[in-house]
């Protein structure tokens, strides 16, 4: 006999769709949530990287350069660690010149292009290197050092104390040729 066909509220089709799309908006949410938060930290780790990495170039540069000075105890202006000038000179010779004192080297461009160098002299009495009182200092200039090119120089203080004295190199900075005056 036919009859009336009951249908239970658990067998009805459109209730199950709902539910499985709310499952799946549910677990494509979890999803996404997940991925912004690996995004998000994925990014902080970049940023913290990154900024360690480049304040720690500048920190690395500034100490690499603190040691080139100490070093060679010659102060400079110049920020190039790869070829410091404080390496480009050389003092040969530290003389007797008539009634003064004659300091002399060398200077070789270790650059790529030509420079110009300028070197502050000291002469001093009563001690070696560093030691000692100055008597008296000179400045020298020399232009357009082609690269690669070791020149002489030399430069004459006029007074010359009794007894022992030395000569040193104070300060030395490079710049372009070019007419840039920024050190190099």
């Amino acid at each position: 006999m036919s009859g009336p066909i009951e249908t239970s509220p658990e067998s009805v089709g459109p209730p199950d769709s709902e539910d499985e799309h709310h499952e799946g908006c549910l677990v494509a949410g979890v999803v996404t949530g997940v991925l912004a938060m690996v995004a998000v930290v994925a990014f902080v780790a970049i940023f913290v990287i990154v900024k360690v990495f480049f304040s720690a170039g500048d920190e690395g540069d500034a100490a690499a350069l603190q040691k080139i000075v100490v070093e060679t105890g010659i102060d400079t202006t110049s920020t190039d660690i790869v070829h410091p000038p404080q390496r480009d000179i050389h003092l040969g010779s530290c003389d007797v010149d008539g009634d003064g004192v004659r300091a002399a080297g060398t200077i070789t461009n270790w650059t790529n292009e030509p420079a110009d160098y300028t070197f502050v002299i000291s002469y001093r009495s009563g001690g070696a290197g560093p030691f000692g009182v100055e008597f008296d200092s000179t400045d020298v200039l020399l232009t357009n050092i082609e690269p690669s090119t070791t020149v002489n120089w030399d430069s004459v203080a006029q007074t010359r104390p009794d007894g022992a004295f030395t000569c040193r190199i104070m300060r030395i900075d490079r710049v372009d040729s070019g007419g840039n005056t920024s050190p190099k």
